[in-house]
């Protein structure tokens, strides 16, 4: 019998409580949550004759796998067949060119008052977004969107902050003393991905309605520790019913009963000591917001965050109906063309193993199990034949089955829009023009559109969810005393004396006066601030501390959604040689007549006006300076229109070669814009 070592030691018990039994209005609240809570996790049994979740993983298991799934009598029962694989292509494809640079933002206000605002709320955005890396977190929901049909996340102030101990001194006998500060490694607005598996959406969401989902609920799994320092029991009362446990498994799947909660799971992933299953779950109509923890309800209280919407954010990669978010995916749309390639490939490896290694006869008697002979590569049998040993004839193979294949592939092209163009695959005839590159490229790309447009809708509500947490999150500010002289003339110089940053306490009153600094959040952002306090984009950054009044807002926002795309710099550099080609000519008009066109011709091509036009014509775009009546009668018919031959100048910067790339849109992102 082993010995137990005397080196392990038992995990330490956690003390016994009594155990949670809510009353009153809490009993309410915790009863309707878990009627609700059993139907969210239900809710995926039966969509359109589908479980949800079985077809979720079915297709992460069909998305990269080493053998492909062939009926064994097609084959030989020594071989394996291969897989060829060809979703995993395609989305890493659709991964690379969809999201590939951090968004930029629209906004247009509906009150004058918050124009002075505007491009500042847009770079904070943008700027909390790069910060946070949520790029990446939106690839990984993009990934799970084209593989699974649907991709899922949400978007919260995200805080990671703890105590650290900094050496302050150390004394002669060498002992050393520390002071203990509050480390901030990230305090922002961030978007997050979740795990499909874990999130349930409300039965009643339809596809681009977000204010059709009444609710929602994700599950994640924590240490026990950082629960407790999270959610103390001094603000949370109910933490002392909560000890570690649950499911602790990382995802879960299919129909989910409370009772099940604190039970081992049966998953073959390892239950991990310490762990605890929590559950979060939002309603923006009832305003609740409740956080279960492995059975004991420890928070209800309104929504958190002011515009009291729901911070999730789901997108779709294809509509499977009008009425689910739960959509078709790249792996399911090539499902039944990847299996048909699977097997005629193997079939066309298989015929090449008995060409090169063919089977055959020779004298002798065997008797056979039965009589259908399994012909195998290389295997000679014994037959009561006398003469020498025979090969069989195996036919050659032939182009048929490859073309059988490029079939296949091109149907499955089709169907994703991810064409070998998109791929970057070179083309197969050597007289293929740049142009027609490009044409095939954009084509490919337009199928590609809904998905897109999904996932711009998605991201437009997380960009109103973002400014709306920007506005709340902002608008604090922390409080310091200073208390020496050089400290506080340093301070008053930095915000340049502005008493919105300080207060005195005790002012006037000499010897009981105390100096308080008021420490907003401060950015380094690309922006210039008028007299007026109007903010404006500009190519150098400035510092800027971030009052509350800079944060009033209220108007239409949206996503550029061309901004994400990856672009091809062979393109870019002919589409920019190209426009300047056709706006140089135009600039040579006076600006009443050439300073609209030249206008609507780059905003067609994705361009922005501001980098294109002098500054002239954009004051007089923007009604800031007046037309000039001098150029009006030259302009005017009988006139010389503004000194102009009848010839039209020549443009001053011809392009080497001759423009192959697409000609009415700005390279892959023109083929997006609306």
């Amino acid at each position: 019998m082993a010995k137990k070592s005397e080196n392990l030691k038992p995990l330490k018990k956690e003390k016994g409580t009594k155990g949670y039994n809510p009353q009153d209005d809490e009993a309410k609240v915790y009863e309707e949550f878990l009627r609700r809570k059993n139907e969210l996790m239900s809710s995926r049994n039966n969509v359109y004759g589908l479980n949800i979740d079985a077809e979720m993983r079915r297709r992460d298991n069909m998305y990269f796998r080493k053998f492909a799934d062939i009926p064994p009598s097609e084959l030989d029962a020594n071989n394996r067949p291969l897989a060829i694989n060809g979703a995993y292509g395609k989305i890493q494809t659709a991964l690379g060119i969809l999201i590939d640079n951090n968004p930029k933002y629209k906004m247009e206000e509906d009150n004058p008052k918050y124009s002075a605002n505007r491009e500042l709320l847009k770079q904070l955005a943008q700027k909390s977004f790069r910060d946070t890396n949520s790029l990446g977190q939106l690839k990984l929901s993009v990934f799970n969107c084209a593989k699974r049909g649907w991709g899922i996340g949400r978007t919260f102030n995200r805080q990671l902050l703890h105590d650290a101990r900094f050496l302050s001194s150390i004394d002669a006998k060498g002992n050393r003393a520390y002071t203990t500060k509050k480390v901030v490694k990230l305090d922002d607005i961030a978007y997050l991905n979740l795990n499909n598996f874990n999130t349930w959406v409300d039965e009643q969401t339809k596809p681009e309605d977000f204010f059709s989902t009444r609710d929602w609920m994700w599950r994640e799994v924590w240490y026990i520790d950082d629960l407790k320092n999270t959610f103390p029991e001094s603000e949370f009362p109910n933490m002392k019913f909560v000890h570690s446990g649950g499911d602790t498994r990382e995802t879960i799947e299919g129909t989910y009963s409370y009772q099940q909660s604190a039970n081992q799971g049966t998953s073959p992933q390892a239950q991990k000591p310490g762990m605890t299953e929590v559950f979060f779950y939002e309603n923006q109509y009832a305003d609740q917001f409740i956080i279960e923890m492995n059975g004991v309800m420890v928070v209800w209280e309104p929504l958190p965050q002011n515009n009291k919407r729901l911070s999730c954010v789901y997108f779709t990669w294809h509509l499977r109906g009008d009425d689910t978010i739960y959509g078709i995916g790249v792996v399911e749309e090539m499902e039944n063309n990847e299996e048909l390639i699977d097997r005629v490939i193997n079939m066309e490896m298989r015929q090449l193993l008995l060409t090169i290694s063919p089977p055959g006869f020779y004298s002798g008697t065997e008797d056979f199990e039965d009589e259908n002979i399994k012909i195998t590569p290389g295997v000679l049998r014994r037959t009561m034949n006398p003469k020498d040993i025979n090969f069989l004839q195996i036919p050659a193979g032939n182009q048929h089955g490859m073309e059988r294949i490029a079939w296949l592939q091109n149907q499955q092209d089709a169907n994703t829009g991810i064409t070998p163009a998109i791929e970057g695959t070179p083309p197969q005839s050597s007289s293929t023009t740049a142009f027609q590159i490009g044409v095939e490229r954009e084509a490919g790309l337009k199928r590609l559109r809904l998905p897109l447009k999904s996932i711009q809708y998605g991201l437009d509500w997380e960009f109103q969810n973002r400014v709306a947490l920007i506005q709340q999150t902002y608008s604090d500010f922390q409080v310091e005393h200073l208390s020496d002289q050089e400290k506080i003339n340093a301070y008053l110089d930095e915000v340049g004396q502005d008493p919105d940053f300080y207060f005195i306490e005790n002012e006037g009153q000499p010897g009981q006066e105390v100096f308080y600094a008021k420490k907003y959040r401060g950015q380094m952002l690309n922006l210039e601030q008028g007299e007026d306090g109007t903010f404006t984009e500009s190519d150098s950054k400035s510092f800027f501390h971030i009052k509350p009044e800079y944060l009033a807002f209220s108007g239409w926002m949206s996503t550029d959604v061309s901004s994400l795309l990856t672009t091809s710099d062979e393109l870019e550099k002919a589409d920019t040689i190209r426009m300047t080609n056709l706006l140089i000519p135009i600039l040579q008009l006076p600006k009443e007549i050439g300073a609209k066109p030249a206008k609507q011709m780059l905003m067609s091509a994705g361009k922005e006006p501001k980098k294109w036009l002098p500054q002239d014509w954009l004051d007089f775009l923007s009604g800031t300076t007046k037309p000039n009546a001098a150029a009006k009668m030259e302009a005017m018919p009988g006139g010389n229109m503004g000194g102009m031959s009848d010839t039209p100048p020549k443009p001053p910067v011809p392009p080497n070669q001759p423009i192959t790339g697409p000609k009415e849109t700005g390279g892959f992102a023109g083929t997006f814009i609306t």
